[in-house]
């Protein structure tokens, strides 16, 4: 949340000429619902279902396509190894103050009360399944062409 997953998504897709999918608007096209009424609507089990049944969905397209993320989409074990085994996952992420000042002010539902304390929490509790991603870039300071860069580094550098 905050790492800058759709906005590199959608620059690395343009820069590479490929089809982008930002799995929470598909949840929103699919549901009717922006992302935060359909967590709160339907819970955050039932959420996390559909964004199962929408990432398979795209994993199951044939050609090359950049896909967005939720934050919480790789916690599920058996879906975290789908896309591992079907796609090739970067997990970008930032420094809990850089993700604290990004999303300050915005609606996001698993921030709550105390957004500071929900990031750090956040970041604790992901870190395991984030780090069996096949690479992770960091969005810390640099502008959206040098993380694509690195991103498409990254990219190049697991397929050699």
């Amino acid at each position: 949340m905050g790492a800058g997953k759709t906005t590199i998504g959608r620059a690395l897709a343009r820069t590479l000429g490929l089809p982008f999918d930002d799995l929470d608007e598909c949840i929103e096209a699919a549901t009717g619902l922006r992302v935060h009424e359909a967590f709160v609507a339907h819970g955050e089990a039932d959420f996390r279902s559909m964004e199962a049944i929408e990432l398979r969905r795209l994993l199951a397209f044939s050609g090359p396509r950049v896909v967005s993320l939720g934050g919480g989409t790789l916690l599920d074990d058996a879906l975290r190894e789908e896309a591992l085994r079907r796609s090739f996952v970067i997990v970008l992420h930032a420094s809990r103050e850089t993700l604290f000042a990004r999303v300050r002010g915005t609606n996001r539902p698993l921030l709550g009360d105390d957004p500071e304390a929900a990031i750090h929490e956040l970041s604790r509790d992901r870190a395991a399944a984030y780090g069996e991603a096949h690479a992770q870039v960091s969005t810390d300071g640099l502008s959206i062409d040098l993380v694509v860069e690195a991103v498409k580094e990254s990219w190049v550098g697991q397929r050699s």
